[in-house]
């Protein structure tokens, strides 16, 4: 049973997680940064940070791009999965149509895949639930 507050379900997280996946990491923030330059450049500063301490205690520079891209695609994940699930919650409303406007991509992400004219999962895309 859902909480009625509930905003995301688990159909938002793996639509989500498959369009930031096929973005790849930094595509996916500097899209996300044409939409909130202020939250980007935070995540920009605190992932600098996150990177800069893992090289400092050692960490292989491989693996500190490897944790840097996670905490991306977990970051683009919930944060486009919240914003579905806000346009879902708002579209029938003049808010809804402004949304809409601000980011096209919205009413595709909040019907689901099918609706989005996007193919399906490619192997990896899916997180289990």
């Amino acid at each position: 049973m859902q909480p009625d507050s509930m905003l995301v379900r688990g159909k938002d997280i793996r639509l989500v997680k498959t369009l930031v996946r096929r973005q790849g990491p930094a595509n996916a923030q500097a899209s996300f940064a044409q939409l909130e330059p202020a939250l980007a450049k935070y995540i920009d500063n605190r992932l600098s940070t996150i990177a800069g301490r893992l090289a400092l205690a050692g960490a292989p520079t491989e693996l500190v791009n490897h944790i840097s891209n996670d905490v991306l695609d977990l970051i683009h994940t919930a944060l486009g999965a919240l914003r579905a699930g806000h346009y879902r919650l708002w579209k029938k409303t003049v808010f809804g149509k402004r949304l809409a406007k601000l980011d096209p991509s919205l009413p595709a992400q909040a019907c689901g895949l099918a609706d989005s004219g996007l193919s399906p999962p490619l192997p990896g895309d899916e997180i289990p639930f």
